[in-house]
């Protein structure tokens, strides 16, 4: 199984491309973010394994003047590139942060650790840089879903790198969480949502760019979405949308 850094050197600037075809495709999923991290004015906000920087862009979007300060830790020089320019980036592993302990109200980190290879020491290196009371948010694919059988079976087959994703077993992320630190508080639940296009075509180019499915023609994709996932037309106002659905864990140090 390739580590995150190795995949998205490979894939990082097509997925940022994804997002320049629908910017707002997963707008439901930066909601279903926002509401687990409540960000707040002054808060200091490390976003990790931050991509093209979507996610940490919504979140400083997200918070009133003065703002907050919001960080993107990104491993992939590649998938880096389109992070804005007015925003902190650092270029790390991420499990080595070069972050002073004690100083980060809050630790995102959306849909990547399926992708990691070393998933304890990450989470360790997070908890040292949290305040006390500090707080972290997990999400990612839960294992036997919909989502993870598209990843793990779809995206496996047509993309040329292959798909092997450890999704997340509900309790597990828990037990893992708890053999680093005792927390003071954990909770657990899924989410569902859906992702949005204003047409087939957009919803067909932009799964494909985001998932790397290069080997896939636009039948393809479109009948492993409806096999996996379903997909319907909005009656009301246009538009086409597939299910998704992540799992959360929050925790408070």
């Amino acid at each position: 199984m390739l580590d995150y850094k190795t995949i998205f050197e490979d894939r990082g600037s097509s997925y940022n491309r994804a997002h320049q075809i629908a910017p707002l495709a997963r707008a439901e999923e930066l909601s279903a973010l926002l509401k687990w991290l409540r960000p707040q004015v002054g808060e200091t906000i490390l976003v990790t394994a931050a991509g093209g920087g979507f996610d940490a862009l919504g979140i400083l979007q997200s918070v009133p003047d003065p703002g907050c300060r919001v960080v993107c830790a990104e491993p992939s020089k590649e998938f880096a590139a389109m992070i804005p320019k007015h925003m902190e980036v650092l270029l790390c592993p991420l499990d080595c942060i070069p972050m002073k302990s004690g100083t980060v109200d809050a630790v995102v980190n959306l849909a990547a650790m399926h992708h990691s290879a070393s998933p304890k020491d990450e989470i360790t290196e997070w908890v040292r840089l949290l305040k006390p009371q500090g707080r972290l948010v997990l999400a990612d694919v839960e294992d036997d879903t919909n989502p993870a059988r598209f990843l793990n079976e779809a995206v496996d087959r047509y993309n040329p790198s292959g798909h092997q994703g450890r999704f997340l077993i509900p309790g597990a992320t828990t037990t893992l969480l708890n053999q680093v630190i005792p927390w003071k508080f954990i909770q657990e639940q899924s989410e569902h949502y859906h992702w949005r296009f204003r047409t087939e075509l957009e919803m067909t180019d932009f799964t494909r760019k985001l998932f790397g499915m290069s080997q896939a023609s636009d039948k393809q994709i479109t009948d492993s979405i409806s096999h996996y996932l379903g997909y319907s037309s909005q009656a009301v106002g246009g538009g086409i949308s597939y299910p998704w659905s992540l799992r959360f864990v929050y925790a408070q140090k």
